[in-house]
């Protein structure tokens, strides 16, 4: 039953991260270029952030394939039952998820402060 609730909350979870990169994606001809690289390249916080959860990200994943790989090995290599490993698995897919979900709205909320405003 835990397994249908992560992947029912992580597909809407990534639902809304897809309308983010819709989002950015539609207001890109309306992007002052200019103000954006200045935003992103002299908010030295913006940038480490990103680099922050990029390194989160691939280390979550990495963490869900190797548990993979475990749970479907013929020989368990861990002392955990199978159940839990694919519990641990699951919470490792969802964060990630969700963390690329903020990612990019974070993206999104620079870009949008970044459009040409329609007066």
């Amino acid at each position: 039953m835990e397994l249908i609730i992560f992947s029912w909350t992580g597909m809407l979870v990534a639902l809304i991260g897809l309308i983010f990169v819709i989002q950015i994606f539609l207001m890109w001809n309306n992007i002052d270029k200019s103000m954006l690289k200045s935003k992103v390249y002299l908010d030295e916080k913006f940038l480490y952030n990103n680099w922050i959860y990029l390194f989160w990200i691939g280390t979550l994943i990495i963490f869900h394939q190797a548990i993979a790989i475990v749970y479907n090995s013929t020989i368990p290599l861990l002392n955990i039952k199978l159940t839990e490993l694919g519990y641990i698995s699951n919470i490792f897919e969802f964060t990630s998820v969700v963390l690329i979900v903020i990612f990019c709205y974070r993206w999104y909320k620079l870009m949008n402060a970044c459009t040409f405003k329609n007066k």
